[in-house]
């Protein structure tokens, strides 16, 4: 009997050791470019921006450095496992870019009916680094954006006659899961947006 009491005394101790090592796990993932300042970056994803046809948003970006040369942007959707982010370069501009600015940007674009996540919309990050004439990094934003299919999309641009959408998602229906996931749970994409 003391040879069965002495196991599960193992197994305890071993199951809170497991535990404690995954920890380490769920923890958020620090900031990208810890060091760097920080850019103001404002963005919005409206019908006339997605798919192959869509037009590059509008982007305004505030406190670049003065040595800022050039912009890396890089869109994700933070809903999915396995894609290629959108992301280009572009000479600066004193406060960003207006609408269709950019030649080669390429918008969301997802079917009706395919689903990645029980929430009703995606999310998108949105960042925005500052490169100097070397192309080396010197500020870093980023910014959520929420994005539903076209045809909603539409719907809701045309409930609003033709104004702002509102941009933050709805709250989630009684004894839904919130959508939301720990950052330290999303995959490491490959191709950083800076790679030197």
């Amino acid at each position: 009997m003391e040879n069965v009491n002495a196991i599960r005394r193992m197994k305890g101790h071993a199951a809170a050791v497991a535990a404690l090592l995954a920890l380490p796990a769920c923890a958020s993932p620090p900031p990208p470019f810890p060091d760097l300042p920080r850019l103001n970056v404002a963005t919005k994803i409206t019908s006339r921006n997605m798919c192959g046809l869509g037009v590059s948003p509008a982007i305004t970006i505030a406190n670049a450095p003065a040595a800022t040369a050039s912009y890396r942007f890089r869109m994700t959707n933070t809903d999915v496992l396995f894609q290629e982010p959108w992301q280009t370069t572009i000479a600066a501009t004193p406060n960003g870019y207006r609408e269709g600015a950019l030649a080669d940007y390429e918008g969301p674009c997802f079917g009706e009916r395919r689903l990645y996540t029980l929430a009703p919309y995606f999310v998108y990050r949105f960042e925005v680094l500052a490169l100097d004439g070397r192309d080396r990094p010197v500020a870093y934003g980023q910014t959520s954006l929420v994005v539903r299919t076209i045809s909603e999309m539409i719907e809701q641009e045309k409930a609003a006659g033709g104004g702002p959408v509102p941009t933050l998602p709805p709250t989630p229906p009684a004894g839904m899961v919130d959508p939301i996931i720990n950052p330290g749970l999303y995959p490491r994409l490959p191709g950083q947006i800076y790679e030197p």
